[in-house]
């Protein structure tokens, strides 16, 4: 224990309790530290006679390594003056001129308590009566209610082709091209909790093995073409998976496998506006497919993408309560849970027709 530390701050198991705003105590409590490494104690002993954490332990043991004791020490408190002597003088000047002098009405600026520009006229009790201008006769609102208005609501039909949005969806029925909706999940270790079904009085729980690293990203891909007549509109899917987060490389590289998988035939990509979607390699690569046309829908509008409809297909389904041993499980999963998709038409119908949007 620190000399002028009380037993009240250390707790049962010895840990000691921090002391916030008192600088001192903790400077004290760093050089105490650093003459334990000077005996040369580890920083697990260090840690366990003053009762912090290892990472604490860790991060004085760096700090005692770059600079030795004068290193745990506090650097400074607070920020330094931003101005020098003579802009200080300066200021002090210009306010002692008063707030005449610098173009205002009066001097009713309070610097401080009875001092010059005090205004101790204006203390005092609330007056006795209300004081209320009179009222202009064309400047008053009257207190009747106006008409009633609309009420705040999204407009029903979200076509999207409308201006400045998906323009290059207007051609596709010209070029007999596929409407391919790309969007991106990702998943991690820690399983998706959904409702389920478990004997009366024992709730389930979930255990899983939580580590840190790069969550895994889902990449799916929905085509579809409007059949002849009244036949239903040809689907098509497509996944792909990776660790980390995907990029203008991973983009180009999917869509390059989705021209590979289609036979280069005209796709119209409609996708949201990820600032990766934007990016001038991935435009410039574009430009040099023929087969290939980039649109994008509004900005938040995740009720207009049928990808939506996949993921919560998915992580209601394969991956929902499951707790993957390690990635290689949750990647399996997700593929599992893929194929069951791919192979189902009508699911992939239905999650277009879960949109406001018609082919």
């Amino acid at each position: 224990m620190l000399p002028g530390m009380s037993q009240s701050a250390v707790t049962p198991k010895g840990r000691v309790l921090r002391h916030p705003g008192d600088l001192q105590w903790l400077e004290r409590r760093r050089m105490q530290a650093a003459d334990l490494f000077a005996q040369g104690k580890t920083k697990a002993e260090v840690a366990g006679q003053l009762g912090v954490s290892a990472q604490t332990a860790g991060r004085w043991y760096a700090r005692w390594r770059g600079g030795g004791a004068a290193g745990m020490r506090t650097a400074r408190q607070g920020k330094p003056a931003q101005l020098g002597p003579a802009e200080q003088a300066k200021v002090r000047r210009v306010l002692d001129r008063g707030a005449v002098a610098a173009g205002f009405d009066n001097d009713a600026v309070d610097p401080g308590a009875r001092r010059r520009g005090d205004p101790a006229g204006d203390r005092g009790g609330a007056p006795s009566r209300a004081r209320l201008a009179p009222p202009q006769e064309d400047a008053v609102e009257p207190a009747t209610p106006g008409p009633q208005g609309r009420r705040a609501r999204r407009g029903g039909d979200c076509p999207v082709g409308c201006r400045g949005v998906a323009a290059d969806q207007a051609n596709a029925q010209t070029r007999r091209a596929r409407l391919c909706f790309i969007d991106e999940s990702g998943v991690k270790l820690t399983p998706p909790v959904r409702r389920t079904w478990a004997p009366k009085g024992k709730t389930p729980v979930l255990r899983h093995r939580y580590r840190r690293g790069k969550q895994i990203s889902m990449c799916g891909l929905l085509a579809y073409r409007p059949g002849d007549g009244d036949a239903d509109p040809a689907t098509w899917m497509g996944f792909d998976l990776l660790e980390g987060a995907y990029d203008t490389r991973q983009f180009i590289r999917v869509l390059d496998g989705l021209g590979h998988q289609l036979g280069h035939q005209p796709v119209t990509v409609i996708w949201d506006n990820l600032g990766a979607h934007h990016a001038g390699d991935l435009h410039a690569w574009a430009a040099t497919q023929p087969w290939l046309e980039l649109a994008y829908l509004p900005s938040y509008a995740p009720e207009l993408d049928p990808v939506e409809g996949l993921w919560a297909n998915l992580k209601g389904c394969e991956l929902a309560n499951r707790c993957c041993a390690d990635r290689t499980e949750l990647i399996a999963t997700a593929q599992v849970g893929s194929i069951r998709a791919r192979r189902d038409p009508d699911l992939l119908r239905s999650f277009l027709a879960g949109t406001p949007l018609t082919l």
